[in-house]
């Protein structure tokens, strides 16, 4: 069991490292510049810096806290028009638009110099007391704006400079001859040469990973909080809900299955049968609505809370607190727990029908056995590996657990966090909820494994390994 064990582990080791690498450059190609995200929730003061100097540096030394300022992965696989730098350039923008310019181009060294000329007229910009600093600052963020050069052409044709600075006269005239460069060297075969780019130990990808191995899943863009914290506070309340689930589930759904294996074909089975297919069919949002009209609202049967978890909080205790909170969570642990005693008991159900047509039990049968023994310690023990596999998919579900339901009834678990954190763009929340649910996808497959193991002695894994 151990030596196997082993195996199956070294075994999802490719099939993890995969699925990191998938949510990572999701990750890393999600909408938004990180550095606006963390900085436009205050976590810094900018008010108070008003030296483009000190804003600089706050921004560096978030890209050095997030490792922002290294190449995404080991190496990189591009072509000729793009740099090996361009990951320096602070600004999310900025880099995007050099890097499609460079493609249009396919001469690294024309776009360079425009972005030194950029980066000149943002300075005499910035040293400019007049009306005219406003100005253009505002076409330096229109010029990150455009796709092409000869977007960039339109956009200066169109602007017109009037100052009394110099400098900024004089850098703005920079800038209009390195676009006319761009548009008059351009080598588009440079497109078709593909490039290797060895970016070494040194990346963001590593980090990531080490940082997600010793359990930092990093810090919130909104909050600033540790997100292993929020997704721990939240996981409590999932875990709990799911285990209450888990046991109502099965202790429902295995009873009926084996009860609608016994009496096949009754008027009572197909009732039966009718009634779970009907009540698997409904949507658990639709349930939960109609939970909450029918069982929660003053208008009928005012007899749960709609809502939250009552007066429960870290220092509760006692069966009464508990009870309290048992009965705010009994209508969400329904709408959790539907659907999967219909889909027990139909497994259940089938398996014991293909156990009982089996010639073991015919033989109990014939050696004086009971029918409650046949079906409760015999068939039923052969007839479970369909229920081993969904507990297996059941270890997921734990961190996951039901964001519809979740949402709807106000519990602050893993799933209402998660679609919080979508929907404020919060990524660190959003791929480590990712992260923990494929390592507990690949437990689950693993402990299914062994369970069918120990359960079945026929299954020989070793002759399969062999093999």
């Amino acid at each position: 069991m151990l030596h196997y064990t082993l195996k199956r582990i070294l075994l999802a080791i490719p099939t993890f490292v995969g699925i990191s690498l998938v949510v990572f450059f999701i990750s890393i190609n999600t909408p938004g510049d990180p550095i606006q995200m963390i900085i436009g929730e205050r976590t810094f003061d900018l008010e108070n810096d008003v030296s483009r100097a000190n804003i600089e540096t706050k921004i560096s030394e978030v890209r050095t806290y997030f490792h922002l300022d290294l190449p995404p992965f080991y190496f990189t696989i591009t072509d000729q028009t793009q740099s090996d730098t361009l990951h320096r350039i602070p600004d999310h923008q900025m880099k995007k638009h050099l890097s499609k310019l460079a493609f249009e181009n396919g001469n690294w060294k024309n776009v360079n110099e425009y972005h030194k000329s950029i980066n000149r007229l943002t300075s005499e910009a910035y040293a400019d007391q007049t009306s005219s600093k406003n100005k253009v600052l505002h076409l330096i963020e229109e010029l990150k704006k455009q796709q092409t050069t000869e977007e960039l052409m339109h956009l200066l044709a169109s602007f017109k400079l009037v100052s009394s600075n110099e400098n900024l006269i004089f850098a703005y005239k920079i800038l209009e001859y390195s676009i006319l460069q761009l548009n008059a060297h351009t080598d588009i075969s440079a497109r078709y040469v593909p490039q290797f780019i060895w970016n070494g130990a040194e990346n963001q990808y590593r980090y990531w990973m080490a940082d997600f191995f010793s359990g930092d899943f990093g810090t919130s863009y909104k909050d600033r909080k540790p997100v292993g914290h929020k997704i721990g506070t939240a996981l409590k309340w999932t875990v709990l809900i799911s285990i209450l689930s888990i046991i109502l589930s099965y202790s429902i759904g295995i009873p009926l299955g084996v009860y609608s294996a016994k009496h096949q074909n009754s008027p009572m089975e197909r009732l039966l049968s009718t009634f779970l297919f009907s009540i698997h069919s409904i949507p658990s949002f639709w349930l939960a609505s109609l939970l909450i009209i029918f069982f929660a609202s003053y208008e009928y049967f005012p007899i749960f809370p709609s809502y939250g978890l009552g007066d429960w909080n870290e220092n509760s205790s006692g069966l009464v607190s508990f009870l309290d909170l048992i009965y705010h969570l009994f209508l969400p642990i329904v709408c959790w727990s539907y659907s999967s005693i219909a889909y027990i008991s139909e497994q259940t159900k089938r398996s014991m029908l293909n156990e009982l047509s089996a010639d073991y039990i015919r033989t109990g049968r014939a050696k004086g056995l009971t029918e409650n023994q046949l079906y409760w310690k015999h068939a039923l023990k052969n007839a479970s590996f369909p229920l081993i596999t969904q507990i297996g998919n059941l270890f997921p579900a734990l961190i996951s657990g039901s964001f519809i339901i979740e949402y709807i009834f106000a519990i602050p678990g893993v799933g209402k966090l998660l679609l919080d954190s979508i929907a404020l763009r919060d990524y660190p929340v959003v791929f480590s909820i990712l992260m923990i649910s494929a390592v507990l996808i690949l437990i689950g497959t693993l402990i299914s494994d062994l369970l069918y193991l120990k359960m079945d002695q026929r299954v020989s894994y070793s002759k399969q390994w062999a093999s």
